[in-house]
């Protein structure tokens, strides 16, 4: 049997000497520990409530200030005026079985126990209360009721304000845990508490700065503690409400708010805990204007802004990073806690440089910020793109960034004008540099002195080939240009890069990609992390041996690239989605430690990625939808009162984002529009909301009744619910006017839609497809088992079906006829 005690937990010292602290992970369990002596105990402090100390004791039972000897763990601790001490000791090992004791006195030679612990639950409790006028520290043994091999027990102590009260609540702040709270001697409350009875009540505060959250936890053994009541209320006369357990609050006003927390009816000590980090802390830049100056001084607009309150005045310069292109004014914005959510105007105004160089894009750069403040101090906001429209001789193209075209009929446009009046007629020769794959709807423009700043548009089509090629580039190519007027006759415009989609893709049985990772995902049915960019790279997301992996094919399912670990993923603590918007890129929305929503972003099939923390705030139920370089994410709330969605809207591929939207009602849908110009949200509640370009939602009635759907599919020109043998779809021209069809008699698991919005919907039994029409094709053989699916469409002929089943991950490709 071992004779001597492990050495006990790190404490902290006081000014009087009460013995070294001691690290029980560092010291062997046969060596001496300090505080075995009543002379040199461990110190407890108020900054360090909760010991947790691994002790291994040995000997008879330990009664000092009685006369009797026997071996003990010794440790100190201070109880202010007013306050109750609280002390608990739990065994969690050795033989044979044990209860701890508890004794307390004020010296070693006292003959008489201030206080002794008794049995409650398996656990050694003390409680004593300092009724006089000074500050008074007490010795603690420890010891066992009996011989005992191997003990070891974790041992914490709390004190409790007895004097508080609704007029003299105690402080607490950010990370605090108030140990072993004690109401059952507390003061009865002046009025009447939440549940209006006069009973006994404690009372704590702090307070919040604008956009701050609140998190209070009544637990008891790492559990919640049902029994425990806290209200919320800003001063003593407010009416608050009760809620047990756990409170969630947020102060959404501009100024900062005090919080008094009122807790009754606890039955039993309780922990409470208190998280309360600083408000969300960013430097908005957000555009007013298109994002374009001119060589003429047109002029592009920003506002900045702060999203919270900060403690100090916070700076921030500004600069162009071309000034020979464009100017900023002014150079340097300020923001004090009085003016930190006035938004202030930024003007970029473009140079003339008098060289025909095109259209040149520069940037609004803003530099780290200065602050005494340290959540703002260093922060560096994004710094945003800006183009400059050339005056000289050329062409404006707008609309470009992304020319994809398809072997199974989609079409892309663009349009063209000049950048300053000619003085004659100017041509511009339309062709394509590879007729295998794209062809223009034109072999020519032409712009006259009368209409050379009208915008014309040039029509792009795929050419179909029997090829599994996957997608294939090829150049729209403009000019040489010909014309009277010689500062434009002979000018070559660079090619507009373009993309053809295949659409040649046979059928392919579950293929695992997964290899021996044991693979899982969040979320439900419906919400399956897989996506398919706008040249029809298929990208596979799942959570897989504890993080995030990417599977991506570029041909369609035929082949995937070697996976690839998504950095930063390992802490995630909510749902992960997915989405693909213009060629080549990947936006990966997850929830990351405590209330954390980053957008992480691939442009290159996973080889880099770059993250930023767009939502501090506890999200649920995330859905994120990508079109072109528009990125807009929607989450349910649980803030909210009844519940409500929040919504996120990047029209620069994520690097920004404007002010959150809210629309009152869980989201159970979300998407863009081709354009990326307009958002639609669908509620639980069956409402119909629309945003344009991030603006606030507005409402539309429901247009249809029944059960919630599996999946809502959004499309070109039409949305899609789908529920068990009936599809509801409405039009984005008229949503107040539905399509109510007898869909395919199947239960829906997942759904896809390609660019002719036909809707391809898998059952568990069978599959079945609906057309913008309302026709529906007889559902064919060869549906799913039972098993977590996603589903996008490849060509308006084939599909691609990922699926978590066995916890591996697998995709098939569907060949309709």
């Amino acid at each position: 049997m071992a004779t001597e005690a492990a050495p006990d937990a790190p404490s902290e010292e006081s000014e009087e000497e009460v013995g070294p602290a001691l690290d029980a992970s560092d010291t062997p369990k046969d060596a001496v520990a300090v505080n075995v002596s009543c002379a040199t105990p461990t110190l407890l402090t108020a900054s360090a409530p909760r010991a947790h100390a691994r002790l291994d004791l040995a000997g008879t039972a330990f009664a000092g200030c009685n006369g009797g000897t026997g071996g003990a763990l010794f440790y100190a601790t201070d109880v202010p005026p007013g306050q109750e001490l609280t002390a608990r000791a739990l065994p969690t090992g050795g033989a044979p079985p044990w209860q701890p004791i508890l004794v307390a006195f004020e010296a070693c030679a006292d003959t008489v126990c201030l206080a002794r612990g008794r049995t409650v639950s398996a656990a050694g409790q003390l409680q004593w209360i300092n009724n006089g006028a000074t500050t008074r520290r007490l010795i603690l043994a420890v010891s066992a009721d009996g011989p005992v091999a191997g003990a070891e027990l974790d041992l914490s102590v709390g004190v409790t304000d007895l004097l508080s009260s609704c007029e003299r609540p105690r402080l607490v702040g950010d990370g605090d845990t108030l140990v072993n709270q004690v109401i059952s001697n507390a003061s009865l409350a002046a009025a009447a508490t939440c549940f209006q009875d006069r009973e006994p009540a404690l009372y704590y505060q702090l307070s919040l700065r604008p956009q701050q959250d609140l998190q209070l936890k009544a637990t008891r053994n790492g559990e919640i503690a049902a029994d425990v009541h806290i209200g919320l209320r800003t001063k003593c006369s407010d009416a608050c409400t009760p809620i047990s357990g756990e409170v969630l609050d947020v102060n959404a006003s501009t100024n900062t708010r005090t919080v008094l927390i009122e807790v009754t009816k606890a039955t039993a000590p309780f922990d409470l805990q208190v998280t309360s980090p600083p408000p969300r802390a960013e430097i908005e830049v957000i555009p007013t204007s298109p994002l374009t100056t001119t060589e003429a001084g047109g002029q592009a607009t920003f506002d900045i802004v702060l999203s919270s309150q900060p403690t100090a005045r916070v700076n921030v310069s500004l600069a162009s990073s071309r000034p020979s292109e464009g100017i900023v004014s002014p150079s340097l914005v300020s923001f004090d806690p009085a003016s930190w959510n006035q938004r202030q105007i930024v003007t970029m105004t473009g140079v003339d440089d008098h060289v025909s160089d095109g259209s040149q894009t520069y940037e609004l750069v803003t530099a780290p910020a200065t602050s005494e403040d340290p959540i703002y101090a260093e922060l560096d906001a994004e710094d945003i793109p800006v183009v400059n429209l050339d005056d000289e001789p050329g062409l404006v193209v707008e609309g470009a960034e992304d020319v994809v075209t398809s072997e199974d009929g989609a079409v892309a446009s663009f349009t063209v004008r000049l950048e300053a009046p000619p003085s004659a007629d100017v041509t511009v020769p339309l062709a394509t540099s590879n007729a295998r794959e794209g062809a223009v709807g034109a072999s020519a423009l032409v712009f006259t002195p009368a209409n050379w700043n009208v915008p014309q548009t040039v029509t792009a089509a795929g050419v179909d080939d029997d090829l599994i090629d996957g997608v294939q580039p090829f150049e729209i190519v403009l000019g040489p240009l010909r014309s009277a007027d010689a500062r434009y006759d002979g000018l070559k415009p660079d090619a507009i890069p373009a993309h053809n989609r295949d659409d040649d893709f046979p059928a392919l049985e579950d293929t695992v990609l997964s290899g021996a990772r044991s693979c899982g995902v969040t979320g439900t049915v419906n919400a399956f992390p897989v996506a398919i960019d706008s040249w029809g790279r298929l990208s596979i997301v799942a959570l897989c041996d504890g993080q995030l992996w990417l599977f991506s094919s570029a041909d369609g399912g035929q082949t995937f690239a070697s996976p690839v670990a998504i950095p930063n993923t390992t802490a995630l603590t909510g749902d992960f989605v997915v989405a693909a918007g213009r060629g080549g890129t990947l936006d990966v929305a997850f929830q990351h430690g405590a209330n954390l929503l980053v957008l992480a972003r691939t442009p290159d099939a996973g080889v880099t990625w770059y993250e930023r923390t767009i939502w501090t705030a506890q999200l649920d139920l995330v859905h994120v939808s990508a079109v072109r370089n528009t990125v807009a994410i929607a989450a349910d709330d649980p803030l909210g009162s009844g519940g409500r969605s929040t919504f996120l809207y990047s029209s620069d591929g994520g690097r920004s984002f404007g002010a959150a939207q809210t629309a009152d009602g869980v989201v159970a849908g979300m998407g863009l529009e081709p354009d990326g110009h307009a958002a639609w949200l669908i509620d639980y509640r069956r409402n119909i909301w629309r945003s344009r370009d991030g603006g606030p939602f507005d409402l539309i009635e429901p247009i249809y009744d029944g059960q919630d759907g599996c999946c809502y599919v959004f499309g070109h020109e039409r949305a899609y619910a789908l529920h068990t043998g009936t599809v509801i779809s409405f039009g984005y021209a008229d949503p107040t006017h539905g399509l109510d069809i007898a869909g395919p008699q199947l239960v829906p698991i997942a759904a896809a839609i390609d660019d002719a919005d036909v809707v391809t919907i898998y059952g568990l039994t069978s599959v079945g497809r609906v057309t913008p029409d309302g026709s529906v094709t007889t559902p064919s053989q060869g549906g799913l088992r039972p098993m977590t699916a996603g589903a996008v469409a490849l060509s308006r002929q084939a599909t691609a079906l990922a699926t978590i089943s066995r916890n591996a991950v697998t995709v098939s490709i569907s060949k309709w006829p």
